[in-house]
């Protein structure tokens, strides 16, 4: 997503929840990833943080797991836009983590099944089968 439509989102966000919207993250991918290590070590002069989503934390487990720490420890909040997902507590974390791993797993499925793997219904062996 371009980062102009990401900042117009995070500011509509922002708006709608009465927060602060003060700078987006660029992004590039060390560029973000740097803008991110520095947000966290920020923690203590800022509520929160707004990403256009979760997919824009860390893939490496380990390291999202610092960071979600490093926010719940601090007090903050993360915002993430798209998945309306707000975390700030340990359950929040939780949650969020599962809907992390829950889109790696989903990526990782099949898209269609092979029709001669598929079960006859009603008598028909396919949607395009003119049946019995």
């Amino acid at each position: 997503m371009p980062t102009g439509a990401q900042n117009v989102l995070m500011r509509a966000y922002a708006a709608r929840h009465g927060l602060l919207f003060l700078a987006p993250i660029h992004e590039d991918f060390w560029v973000r990833r740097f803008a991110l290590r520095s947000l966290l070590e920020q923690l203590s002069e800022i509520e929160g943080v707004i990403m256009t989503s979760l997919f824009a934390m860390p893939s490496d487990q380990e390291i999202r797991h610092a960071a979600f720490k490093r926010l719940y420890e601090s007090g903050a909040t993360l915002h993430c836009v798209i998945e309306n997902l707000v975390v700030h507590d340990a359950a929040s974390i939780d949650f969020a983590e599962e809907v992390y791993m829950a889109n790696l797993t989903i990526s990782q499925c099949p898209r269609s099944i092979p029709k001669n793997l598929l079960p006859p219904v009603n008598g028909y062996s396919s949607f395009s089968d003119k049946g019995p």
